[in-house]
């Protein structure tokens, strides 16, 4: 979470979420902290537990050491070597517990491993059309994945076939020209507008327009000068940028050339509420 915090402090403090995030940041904290507690608090306990055993044989080596040494059958020497042993006998019980706790936990961490292995499915099918969203917390492979089918990755087991082809046979350059991704930290390629939504320069004035106005950037392109306009002149924000590689994606799945899969990335991670909902509901048409 300070990551994501450290990452998203511009909007964070843009919209005044300073009091709001410091106290979401304080309550995870906490509970974060819970397990840790409770395992400090066990191992007091334990610790005072062993100490009271001890304590408990101390008392009964010097009931038996005063009952036999009335009988003249011990020495000071044999009790000396007694209770000195009980001294390091405490720390030698918590050591082994505590042993005994960090093997079981390894070996449970290596069964859940072993679990996950064994019972995740390694041959998902998805059929198409489908909307499919992969959940997971950082660092689980949400983002291995995307790059798995951009073929940014190497695969050293298994295939991903798209229709019915395994994409490690195909040319990167053809893969890459039917995916269509939309990552967290948008960013737009050429000097002109119209360079950046159409690369191939194949599309016409009028499905350009009609990409923008369904990302409702079109009157504000217009007002920069139109699609001749330079993309330093426009000056979109954060929201904005990412509605403009929508409809940039849009306009690739409209060539007739491309396929229409799209891959998002925490597409709208970093964008407020209303620009998210937009985003979605481009989506979902």
């Amino acid at each position: 979470m300070i990551a994501e915090i450290y990452e998203g402090l511009v909007p964070i403090r843009a919209h005044g979420w300073q009091n709001i995030m410091q106290e979401e940041f304080y309550e995870k904290l906490d509970r974060s902290q819970e397990p840790i507690y409770l395992l400090y608090m066990v191992q007091t306990w334990l610790q005072l537990m062993l100490n009271l055993v001890v304590a408990g044989l101390a008392v009964l080596v010097v009931g038996v050491a005063v009952a036999v040494g009335l009988r003249h059958k011990t020495s000071a020497g044999g009790i000396g070597v007694a209770f000195l042993n009980l001294v390091s006998l405490g720390e030698s019980l918590t050591q082994t517990i505590q042993s005994w706790t960090a093997l079981e936990t390894s070996l449970g961490a290596t069964a859940r491993i072993e679990a996950f292995e064994q019972e995740t499915p390694v041959e998902p099918e998805v059929a198409s059309p489908t909307d499919v969203a992969i959940c997971g917390r950082s660092g689980s492979g949400k983002s291995t994945l995307l790059l798995s089918l951009l073929a940014l990755i190497e695969t050293t087991k298994g295939a991903i076939y798209l229709d019915g082809i395994d994409i490690s046979k195909v040319q990167r350059y053809i893969l890459r020209s039917k995916l269509h991704i939309i990552s967290q930290d948008a960013f737009t390629d050429g000097e002109i507008i119209r360079d950046a939504l159409d690369p191939a320069g194949k599309l016409s004035d009028e499905a350009i327009n009609d990409a923008l106005h369904d990302c409702a950037l079109l009157d504000k392109i217009n007002t920069s000068g139109s699609l001749s306009a330079n993309m330093c002149d426009v000056n979109l924000s954060v929201g904005e940028t990412q509605l403009f590689v929508l409809a940039r994606t849009i306009l690739g799945i409209e060539d007739s050339n491309k396929g229409g899969i799209v891959l998002l990335d925490e597409a709208t991670s970093s964008i407020d509420v209303a620009t998210e909902r937009k985003n979605m509901n481009i989506v979902a048409k």
